[in-house]
């Protein structure tokens, strides 16, 4: 199926897409990510942005859990951070999941802030890349039993560096928000979408459209 088949299919399910349409779909996506989130659950904010996401996280896994927030934009870090300081069970990472460990150009545009190629523009600056598996093995952050990804075009990406996370037992669930628009202008000629459900079913996920560009994918239960 074509990427704009796979859009078709799910706008035909879902109805077609406004702003107000989106503004519940984010409400129906953060419903869903929170209620998963249990007390002294470690939890992964992969583009944590600043902090909406974390901060509720942080509330429902309680003492006991943690939530490591991954922000490679600066500026959104900083407010991250001053949001975030008295929430004793957050770590915050300067660092870009990815699949690959190196450095990269990051674009600082607040809302579209995302890996490019050119490094000549004001407002790119290089982040540190790394992939999920490699945190876990520097000890950066622990296994996670959730995982929400928000990434402007790298969800792809991000769980091919985090295979050997994905097959762990202990994640339960991830929750992703898949960006149509700018994962098909990085891969022109790829129904990235696809190959994210497919990749997910692979590590032993069930995967549940909560609306047409949020993923909820839960591990399938073994006999």
């Amino acid at each position: 199926m074509t990427l704009r088949g796979f859009v078709r299919r799910l706008r035909a399910k879902y109805g077609i897409l406004n702003r107000s349409r989106g503004d519940r779909r984010e409400k129906v996506f953060e419903r869903e990510l929170i209620k998963e989130a249990r007390t002294g659950d470690i939890t992964w904010d992969v583009g944590a942005f600043v902090g909406g996401y974390t901060k509720k996280l942080s509330q429902e896994v309680g003492s006991e859990g943690r939530v490591f927030a991954f922000e490679p934009n600066p500026q959104s870090r900083e407010r991250l951070q001053e949001r975030l300081a008295a929430e004793k069970n957050v770590t915050v990472l300067p660092i870009a999941l990815g699949s690959r460990c190196e450095s990269v150009n990051f674009l600082l545009s607040r809302g579209r802030s995302r890996v490019v190629s050119d490094s000549n523009r004001p407002d790119v600056a290089v982040v540190r890349m790394e992939t999920g598996d490699a945190i876990v093995d520097l000890g950066e952050a622990t296994q996670p039993n959730l995982i929400k990804i928000d990434a402007e075009g790298l969800e792809l990406e991000i769980l091919q560096g985090l295979l050997r996370t994905l097959e762990s037992p202990a994640l339960r669930a991830v929750f992703i928000e898949v960006h149509f628009q700018l994962l098909a202008e990085r891969y022109p000629t790829d129904n990235v979408p696809a190959e994210i459900v497919e990749l997910l079913k692979s590590c032993g996920f069930r995967i549940r459209w909560v609306s047409p560009s949020h993923i909820a994918a839960h591990r399938r239960r073994t006999s």
